[in-house]
């Protein structure tokens, strides 16, 4: 519709699911700065809200990449953007709804120091908070971590992750190597 605006429905249609089939339509709102998305679904009568807001880094018009301390030297600051949003929805069929709120902290490309990405989930209905980090320790290697807890039952987990991309493996080429057919 716009540049910002997007709308969007989806259907299927399956003799094997209930009312033999689902429609689901989708409205979008994304200015960069912020977004906000509205939804219906027939799959339960689902009617929902979310919005989220970004802080700083390329959500501002110029984010300077340096501070000047109190000695007049320069020192890198992390440069990246703070997210804040949350989601209220409701089932019309089975009368129940929910609430989530959440914050990531992520820096962004133009960051020269080490990528990082850091955030905390919250859902006070049913008591779960969720907290993550995940960092890329080198060239070749992401580290990630998460905890969750919920503060009606006290079950919680903890979850350690790795990745290793392997390196190129080309076999250099010397001028008096033969090709042998």
């Amino acid at each position: 519709i716009s540049p910002a605006l997007q709308l969007q429905f989806s259907a299927v249609s399956a003799q094997h699911l209930r009312d033999g089939g689902t429609a689901l339509g989708l409205a979008q709102y994304d200015t960069g700065r912020y977004a906000l998305e509205g939804l219906a679904s027939s799959d339960g009568g689902l009617l929902g809200f979310r919005g989220i807001y970004n802080f700083g880094g390329d959500a501002e018009a110029s984010a300077p990449a340096n501070v000047t301390d109190g000695n007049g030297s320069e020192r890198e600051r992390i440069y990246g953007r703070f997210s804040t949003g949350g989601e209220i929805y409701y089932g019309t069929l089975n009368k129940s709804g929910g609430v989530s709120l959440g914050a990531r902290f992520a820096t962004l490309p133009a960051h020269k120091g080490t990528p990082l990405c850091a955030t905390l989930t919250l859902n006070p209905l049913m008591g779960n908070i969720a907290a993550s980090y995940a960092v890329v320790a080198g060239k070749h290697c992401s580290l990630a971590t998460r905890m969750e807890f919920n503060i009606f039952s006290y079950e919680s987990g903890w979850a350690v992750g790795m990745e290793l991309w392997r390196k190129p493996f080309r076999r250099p080429v010397l001028d008096n190597d033969e090709v042998k057919l």
